[in-house]
């Protein structure tokens, strides 16, 4: 997306969490956990779209946004699920493009109440994450 004057993205979303705090997720389950628990590291919840607005507002671009519509992504799914059934390689699938459409959604609230876990902004984890490109 780096560059890009056009992102084409899907309609779905997804959970995004700063390594950092995957890392000291890590480090409290190990710490702290109860046994046999289980923890969701996340954080914050966005859609695709709303996910690459606050990428080139922090990236300080513009950039044009299209959302792919689900039945296109769906056709090209099976379309790449037949040409693998004849032996050709291909990326695309059916249950990837599902994927894509989906709003993987999650909640944080067991993770910072039983572990204690603070979490970036998710702003300034774009920046850190922009930032090490960059590097």
């Amino acid at each position: 997306a780096i560059g890009k004057k056009l992102i084409f993205h899907p309609p779905g979303g997804k959970n995004f969490v700063h390594v950092k705090d995957v890392a000291n997720g890590v480090l409290a389950c190990i710490e702290s956990a109860t046994n046999g628990a289980s923890y969701l590291i996340v954080n914050e919840n966005l859609s695709y779209n709303d996910f690459y607005n606050k990428f080139n507002q922090i990236h300080g671009r513009k950039a044009i946004m299209v959302e792919i519509p689900a039945v296109f992504l769906y056709l090209s799914g099976l379309l790449g699920d037949m040409i693998r059934f004849f032996g050709v390689k291909s990326s695309l699938s059916l249950a990837n493009m599902k994927i894509l459409c989906f709003q993987a959604f999650y909640s944080n609230k067991k993770s910072i109440s039983e572990l204690g876990l603070a979490y970036h902004d998710i702003n300034g984890a774009i920046a850190d994450t922009l930032s090490h490109w960059k590097d």
